[in-house]
């Protein structure tokens, strides 16, 4: 673990180059568009985790129901 912090500690920025090193994508996440859609991705994922269903955890991990609806739109 302290191996893994010590490589990861050598992208951090210094004080001398902080001007330079600081990129927009390291500071601001990835935002959420759709928040009613995003809560409902959890608890369906709690709801799984809870049952110890692991397939349809990654149903909805990989957006399956997503994809078969598209495809049954073609």
């Amino acid at each position: 673990m302290l191996d893994a912090m010590v490589i990861e500690s050598r992208r951090w920025p210094k004080l001398n180059d902080l001007d330079k090193s600081i990129s927009t994508n390291i500071i601001l996440p990835q935002t959420v568009l759709n928040y009613a859609e995003y809560q409902e991705k959890l608890q369906r994922l709690a709801f799984y985790a809870e049952q110890g269903d692991n397939e349809a955890m990654q149903k909805v991990l990989d957006k399956e129901e997503v994809i078969t609806k598209k495809n049954g739109f073609l």
